[in-house]
């Protein structure tokens, strides 16, 4: 792996946890605000809300993944092309295919930890929230 690759390949990175993490705060504001009257209605401690949200991460990664990825690659390649780094690469006499493949590597990377997170992180997680939701935060608690 070339420096350019490594290269290419954080700064995608970068962006990438930067779009994932700020639509998976986005997405937990909006929830806990759609969500706060019950929670506070039957008394929920600060843990039990902490846990609930913590264990709708998983489900909630697997829905913004796609979103975020695609905001990711707009942002990692509009900041280079910005900075006039790609004309530099592309006058260097590296094809457009070779340039882009650190950024599909990472989404594939991005995409993994999706699939996994779906199939393995998710349904237990979301099996958790329910039971927290059921049972913990009901009425005459």
């Amino acid at each position: 792996m070339s420096v350019l690759d490594r290269y290419l390949f954080r700064e995608f990175l970068r962006a990438a946890a930067a779009c994932l993490l700020g639509f998976l705060l986005l997405f937990l504001l909006i929830d806990f605000v759609d969500h706060a009257e019950k929670l506070l209605r039957h008394d929920a401690s600060l843990r039990e809300i902490g846990w609930y949200y913590l264990t709708r991460v998983p489900g909630m990664f697997v829905l913004i993944s796609p979103v975020g990825t695609m905001l990711a690659v707009l942002v990692a390649v509009s900041l280079r092309a910005r900075s006039n780094e790609l004309t530099a690469i592309f006058s260097g006499g590296v094809s457009l295919f070779r340039a882009c493949l650190p950024i599909l590597a990472g989404c594939a990377l991005v995409s993994g930890l999706s699939l996994l997170s779906s199939e393995i992180l998710a349904p237990a997680a979301n099996r958790h929230a329910r039971e927290i939701e059921r049972l913990r935060m009901r009425p005459g608690k």
